[in-house]
């Protein structure tokens, strides 16, 4: 599982850009140059205003009946492993870092396309509990991205109407991202048209340890007896409990080509439809996501029955 750059912001509805025709040069301050002004263009083209909310639902009908989608059939949850963006840049020549800088694009792009289609809620894997392992340098590089794009693009999805919720283990994040992350998170609590749910130190084992121990806690104070413990109230202790109405994806989508959940959502994908596609990360695109929404609409969803 590969670690990402936060969205640049929350996307409107308007055709994205082809960032991949932006290539960097051999020239460090010329690439450096290159991305900042690419990053610009992007930003900017991010921060349209999306369109009104009674043209929202008729729109979205439109967007799906153009791409071949059924709007009855759509998935309220889409969870996305992020993958193959560091072999992506080696396999160009490029430093580790341009990789993950790259990703900023997708991201907005999976934001873009899930407000077009009407999707609820996204989740973005981007730094599991072992990327941790990764050297001390690359991890420190993660975590100051994450915490500029955060602070950045907080109005945006602010004005845009997007709930931003961070799950993982936050006691080994710096305290300036968990501040950012708690600030995020309180501003746009109230916040409906879209989900952002993004895994940062996330581990589905770990997950699912600290919601054991959080049940256990409960039995050993007396909140609850042992024979009441079920499956809702396991739940409501695990990290997906932000989520009130759609906690669990329906559709989880992993990119370059591994086929395994990286210690993603364990628990949670106990009935997603699972999706694999070859594309890296940095390649992924609207085509790339239509396919992976008409395999799930093809798919007979009968929950062990």
């Amino acid at each position: 599982m590969g670690s990402s750059y936060f969205v640049s912001a929350v996307p409107s509805l308007s055709p994205p850009l082809n960032y991949r025709s932006c290539t960097p040069t051999n020239s460090a301050g010329l690439r450096n140059s290159q991305f900042v002004t690419q990053r610009r263009v992007l930003m900017e083209a991010t921060k349209r205003d999306v369109m009104h909310h009674d043209k929202q639902l008729e729109e979205e009908e439109h967007m799906l009946a153009a791409a071949g989608l059924r709007a009855e059939a759509m998935p309220k949850h889409v969870a996305v492993i992020t993958d193959g963006h560091r072999r992506w840049a080696r396999q160009r020549g490029h430093p580790v870092e341009y990789g993950h800088r790259t990703l900023e694009p997708v991201n907005a792009e999976l934001c873009r396309l899930c407000c077009k289609f009407g999707i609820k809620v996204l989740t973005i894997y981007l730094f599991s509990t072992e990327t941790w392992l990764r050297s001390q340098e690359e991890t420190d590089s993660l975590m100051s991205l994450f915490e500029e794009a955060i602070r950045s693009n907080l109005e945006e999805s602010i004005k845009h109407d997007i709930r931003i919720s961070v799950i993982g283990d936050r006691t080994r994040l710096p305290q300036s991202l968990i501040e950012v992350i708690n600030e995020a998170e309180e501003k746009t609590r109230a916040k409906s048209r879209l989900h952002l749910i993004l895994g940062i130190g996330y581990g589905g084992q770990n997950d699912v340890i600290q919601a054991c121990k959080k049940v256990f806690k409960k039995v050993k104070d007396g909140s609850i007896r042992e024979e009441e413990i079920n499956e809702k109230i396991f739940e409501q202790e695990l990290q997906t409990s932000i989520c009130t109405e759609n906690p669990f994806p329906d559709l989880l989508i992993r990119a370059a080509g591994e086929l395994r959940l990286s210690n993603f959502y364990l628990y949670q994908a106990a009935y997603a439809e699972l999706y694999f596609t070859k594309a890296p990360y940095p390649d992924f695109k609207e085509e790339d996501m239509v396919m992976a929404l008409k395999s799930y609409q093809q798919r007979r969803r009968r929950y062990g029955r």
